[in-house]
């Protein structure tokens, strides 16, 4: 590879050149061993000569997909003000439907217990009024009555209902470890701050390398 950056003429061209120039070159880098000054002089080249291939592909990226990127900030921006008003408007929506059939579940639990207790209350009168029938076994409950988890319009819309599980935080502290993640980007800014002990966490030095 050459210091030279080539700028290409269209994405096939920098392809093209960048196929032939990156031939074997995980191969290269892993044959390669720094054993002595000279050599890290060496391997420091051909860091920074990668890092400038590199940065040449990520320019050219932004590049190419310059036009692109903006066709698609205009459409979103024009287009969004709707989808937000819209979205808006089926959230209030599906809040209303959803808060009706808690509603109505409890409407028609309320009338399986009474339709219960009335059978049962029929079942013990005919108990009382012919004795030998009765059978010694508990009274059966009733079969629940079906109830459709899916609505249809007069137009064919419709809307499913589903049970899925779901949960809220009541007490935090109780929450098993295992279950708790940890805030990394919170850690780093404390020891960037010049924090240097945290329960459970070991803090050190370490050497990082920069390529320029």
């Amino acid at each position: 590879m050459t210091n030279e950056i080539e700028k290409p003429q269209s994405i096939e061209a920098l392809v093209t050149r960048l196929t032939a120039e990156t031939v074997n070159i995980k191969t290269r880098a892993v044959a390669i061993v720094v054993s002595s000054d000279v050599a890290e002089k060496d391997a420091i080249e051909f860091a920074s000569d990668l890092k400038k291939r590199l940065n040449e592909i990520e320019t050219n990226r932004k590049t190419f997909l310059a036009p692109l990127k903006k066709v698609m900030d205009n459409v979103n921006a024009t287009l969004k003000p709707f989808t937000t008003e819209l979205e808006e408007a089926e959230g209030i929506i599906k809040s209303k439907i959803l808060q009706w059939r808690t509603e109505r579940e409890k409407l028609r639990q309320e009338e399986e217990r009474k339709r219960q207790e009335e059978y049962e209350a029929q079942q013990k009168k005919q108990a009382e009024e012919f004795p030998l029938d009765v059978k010694e076994e508990a009274i059966a409950p009733l079969p629940l009555m079906a109830q459709s988890n899916t609505v249809v319009s007069e137009t064919g819309a419709k809307a499913t209902g589903k049970k899925v599980w779901d949960f809220e935080i009541e007490d935090e502290a109780k929450v098993p470890r295992g279950y708790l993640m940890l805030d990394e980007k919170g850690v780093r800014n404390a020891i960037r701050t010049g924090i240097r002990t945290i329960p459970g966490l070991k803090i050190y030095q370490k050497e990082t390398l920069s390529i320029g």
